[in-house]
């Protein structure tokens, strides 16, 4: 399904309407789209929090803030902030999702072969 499809049509901050509630499906929907990106390594390293205006108080709304942003916190009834987990690499390589050198994986599926000086013993002394 495309993007555009199931989340609906272009909406800039000049078109949206403030005091309609953002439907829950389609905050599910950006979500999911976030979620399938394509990605390094298939590892998930964005992470996301959806804040609700309505469910904030004015002092954690002004937090958030900066020159950027203030008026589309003033208005806007959904926020998505997007953040990357630093430390999702180093989970993957320790639940051998990552290839690494070090693991010898990509010698083993010859992405990394002897014509350029690789083998099993090479890495291991490395």
């Amino acid at each position: 399904m495309e993007f555009k499809k199931a989340v609906g049509g272009v909406r800039t901050y000049q078109y949206f309407e403030p005091w309609h509630p953002v439907e829950r499906g389609k905050v599910q929907t950006i979500l999911e789209a976030g979620r399938l990106a394509s990605r390094a390594v298939n590892t998930a390293f964005s992470k996301a929090i959806v804040a609700y205006r309505d469910s904030l108080s004015v002092e954690e709304r002004e937090l958030f803030k900066t020159p950027l942003s203030a008026a589309l916190f003033d208005v806007a009834p959904v926020v998505i902030f997007w953040y990357y987990d630093m430390d999702a690499r180093r989970q993957a390589v320790e639940e051998k999702k990552w290839p690494t050198v070090a693991s010898g994986t990509l010698v083993g599926i010859r992405a990394l072969g002897p014509p350029h000086g690789w083998s099993h013993r090479y890495v291991q002394q490395v």
